[in-house]
């Protein structure tokens, strides 16, 4: 695969090379979705003690603000 066909398929993938929605809302809730994952995957923990650092702070018993 080349970077033209890469290029072509990112485009589709994001419904910026023609899209099968017939909605603006539809358009709009798929751009949603594909934002939200992007994010999620970059708060996924990357080993055992990132996890229990964000389970840390999911839950409170840790936490990032300044009490000073």
């Amino acid at each position: 695969m080349n970077l033209k066909n890469i290029a072509s398929l990112h485009l589709q993938s994001q419904q910026l090379a023609g899209t099968t929605f017939k909605k603006t809302e539809d358009l709009v809730q798929w751009m949603g979705v594909l934002q939200a994952q992007d994010y999620s995957m970059c708060l996924a923990p990357k080993s055992p003690k990132e996890e229990l650092i964000m389970n840390f702070l999911s839950t409170g018993i840790l936490s990032l603000r300044n009490n000073g």
